[in-house]
């Protein structure tokens, strides 16, 4: 019984090893699989209002078809690559300075959403890059977007200093008031060409006042900079000014401005209400 099995197993060892000798062994499919990738074919990038206007947020529409398709020599059939697997780029240009680049996001086409805050021409080069393996292929289109002035007064880059400092508390029917250097401190918002502000607050509050609106603090302190954006609220209908604080998220405030004062105005979570208004040095 045991030479049988002995001669068997011999057997068995010359099966496979003749196996791998004629053949070669167990090949991968990914083997039979070749990626012919060519520039995709761009037909179309658009500006959904053009011209646009300042504080409006546009989205920018591009149809791209995918030329790449997988070879399968096992079965001789080739799979078109889908156009969500092209990589895409935009680039948004005023001038030789970039003013921002993102990527479009596909769903049934590829769109980017973008609100300018300054009127002016602007350069928009949209980039779309095959992404199977080998050597990539890339397509550009550029096109150019004039953007008006909008309804409302247009923000221009400038120090603004904290003159009045209100609060309506949920707690206190007498909204607290105060003006002036004295209790504001050197509480100011610098507004840059480049979309970036910074807004420094230090106002010093009595202990009595802060008995009667405890949302408030004694020394009230806020320092944040970062991107900054106006843009309308679909919701309520009001422009907001929103910055950046901390990795993209964002700071909202209810926005007024006439050219010298601008108010900011928000709530907190318990619905007390805090009113800003700064003058334009």
């Amino acid at each position: 019984m045991y030479k049988t099995n002995v001669k068997y197993l011999c057997l068995l060892t010359v099966i496979i090893a003749g196996f791998f000798i004629f053949t070669g062994g167990v090949t991968s499919t990914e083997n039979d699989v070749t990626y012919n990738n060519f520039a995709p074919q761009i037909d179309d990038v658009s500006a959904s209002s053009s011209p646009a206007q300042i504080y409006d947020k546009v989205t920018f529409n591009a149809l791209v078809q995918n030329k790449s398709y997988e070879h399968n020599s096992c079965n001789n059939t080739n799979t078109p690559s889908s156009p969500e697997k092209l990589n895409s780029k935009i680039t948004i240009l005023k001038g030789s300075e970039t003013i921002a680049t993102g990527q479009y996001t596909y769903k049934t086409n590829f769109t980017f959403d973008y609100v300018f805050s300054f009127p002016g021409q602007y350069t928009v080069i949209s980039e779309f890059t095959s992404s199977n393996e080998g050597d990539n292929k890339t397509s550009t289109k550029t096109i150019t977007l004039d953007v008006k002035e909008g309804s409302i007064t247009t923000l221009q880059p400038g120090t603004f200093t904290l003159v009045n400092f209100k609060h309506i508390s949920t707690s206190n029917p007498t909204p607290f008031e105060v003006n002036g250097a004295a209790a504001l401190g050197n509480s100011y918002l610098t507004i840059k060409g480049d979309n970036t502000a910074s807004m420094h607050t230090n106002a010093t509050f009595d202990p009595s006042v802060v008995r009667n609106y405890p949302a408030l603090t004694q020394n009230y302190k806020y320092d944040v900079s970062g991107k900054w954006v106006i843009e309308k609220n679909p919701n309520t209908g009001l422009y907001e000014f929103r910055i950046e604080y901390n990795n993209s998220v964002y700071a909202a405030y209810n926005y007024t401005y006439n050219g010298s004062t601008m108010t900011l105005s928000y709530k907190d979570k318990n619905n007390n209400e805090f009113i800003l208004t700064f003058s334009k040095n």
